[in-house]
């Protein structure tokens, strides 16, 4: 979340903790999650993320995507306006945040 906005989901095998790369299929049912312990290991994860040094263009867009990495996993985007001036929410996936998060 930035400023109230999600910008991209961040998957991870609820049952190791495991951090997932972006486009691995993830269906899982059935295990039960201790809120405080993803807090923990979400701030722990927020803490070794990095910034690719790359970008693409998405013209549809009309925004700049900016890579980011945990590890050697690249498991999320960033977009960004065209003119580099602000950074572009996921709408979609902050109303579905705003409607599943306590």
């Amino acid at each position: 979340m930035y400023n109230g906005y999600a910008l991209d989901r961040i998957h991870c095998d609820p049952k190791s903790g495991q951090v997932m790369p972006k486009g691995v299929p993830h269906h899982i049912f059935g295990v039960e999650v201790d809120s405080k312990e993803i807090s923990k290991r979400v701030s722990n994860i927020i803490s070794q993320l990095r910034v690719i040094e790359a970008v693409e263009y998405r013209d549809p867009e009309q925004a700049w995507v900016v890579p980011i990495a945990y590890g050697v996993f690249l498991i999320a985007h960033i977009k960004v306006s065209k003119d580099g001036s602000e950074i572009i929410p996921d709408y979609k996936l902050t109303e579905e945040a705003r409607r599943n998060v306590i």
